[in-house]
């Protein structure tokens, strides 16, 4: 969470996030996918990242709609944390 955002909310109940990570269950996908990324956009989450393990695959929506989809040989970058970029095969080694 940057600085700005933290220094908004209330310390003992932070109501949102700049970014929220979101491993993909494969029982849950759909609800993943779904449900749970548009709970965090209703929260004013500005950058949800959802990690498919068993695609090795990531997908970045943002706030404004904007969606992304990394493949494993591309740099993953945020647009809400600048400067957080790695590439994402990374992610995924043992």
């Amino acid at each position: 969470m940057s600085a700005e955002t933290e220094s908004k909310l209330d310390p003992k109940y932070p109501t949102t996030a700049d970014l929220v990570v979101e491993v993909i269950s494969p029982g849950s996908a759909i609800y993943d996918r779904n449900t749970k990324a548009d709970t965090y956009a209703a929260l004013g989450v500005k950058e949800v990242w959802l990690v498919d393990e068993d695609g090795q695959s990531l997908e970045i929506r943002e706030l404004e709609g904007l969606r992304r989809v990394f493949s494993e040989s591309e740099i993953v970058t945020s647009a809400v944390l600048p400067g957080l970029s790695f590439p994402l095969r990374s992610l995924f080694e043992d």
